[in-house]
């Protein structure tokens, strides 16, 4: 996977963001599984060794990394392979949240930063490509409406 370059995130913090996703629709052994995720990462105290935190939503998972990204992909992957489990990797990439953005759960998060202060915040915001805008003519409403799909 191409890295990019690291993002501000709190004064000289830096954050890169790697967005994983399992390979596809778990059944009951892989959700168990992939939850050990989870409590692997918080036994061995990855989260403050690395430098990077793990939010995932049943097999979907992001790990913000405040550092070099490449240590905690390395451990991801060391970690899901004795879990006997894979990523998807069309949907895996790393991503620098300054520059573009990328979409977890129906939302769009990027970094902005602040008109007045200057200092970067993630701004979160619903993802335009979950909705799909319908234009009704004036004699069905005249309003647009939108629906989930």
């Amino acid at each position: 996977m191409p890295e990019k370059s690291t993002c501000p995130l709190r004064g000289s913090a830096t954050v890169k963001l790697l967005v994983a996703m399992a390979d596809s629709m778990p059944n009951e052994k892989q959700r168990v599984h992939i939850h050990l995720l989870d409590c692997i990462w918080q036994k061995h105290r990855l989260e403050g060794k690395l430098h990077a935190h793990l939010v995932r939503y049943a097999d979907d998972f992001v790990v913000l990394c405040a550092l070099d990204v490449k240590e905690p992909q390395k451990v991801v992957y060391l970690i899901l392979a004795r879990l006997d489990l894979s990523l998807n990797e069309a949907k895996t990439h790393i991503v620098d949240t300054t520059k573009e953005s990328f979409h977890f759960l129906g939302f769009s998060i990027r970094m902005n930063k602040g008109m007045r202060t200057g200092k970067p915040y993630p701004h979160v915001c619903p993802s335009m490509t979950r909705h799909k805008v319908k234009n009704r003519g004036i004699g069905e409403g005249g309003l647009p409406s939108v629906q989930l799909y």
